[in-house]
């Protein structure tokens, strides 16, 4: 397995953790306590990929590797509303170019990250 992190640049107290790999623990992270889901984050046995995120603004994206281009960006979507609602900015239908964004931002980093190629 391996953990990836990156700062979001506009917002300087995000950090994402990119794995190539679904946790079987815990994620590694400061604020692993504080996650603010209801489920249990290690019950991930039937999916591909999953966000996760803790109330300082931390987001851990795991994802096996192998998966379709599909799940990264279904993935990357969750992550990017997650960002933007520890931030403060409210997405509707009126207000989601920042969104758009931050899904692009956040998949071209996660390609990038683990050298999957998009041919």
């Amino acid at each position: 397995m391996t953990i990836k992190r990156i700062s979001v640049p506009i917002f300087d107290n995000v950090e994402v953790y990119m794995s190539d790999e679904i946790m079987k623990d815990c994620p590694p992270w400061r604020a692993c306590r504080e996650l603010k889901f209801d489920h249990d984050p290690n019950d991930h046995e039937e999916t591909s990929g999953y966000v996760l995120a803790s109330t300082n603004g931390d987001i851990f994206m795991g994802i096996n590797a192998g998966e379709p281009l599909k799940v990264i960006a279904h993935e990357c979507v969750h992550a990017a509303w997650e960002i933007l609602d520890f931030v403060g900015v409210k997405v509707n239908y009126k207000n989601h170019e920042m969104l758009a964004y931050l899904v692009d931002w956040l998949f071209e980093n996660y390609i990038k990250k683990f050298k999957i190629s998009i041919d």
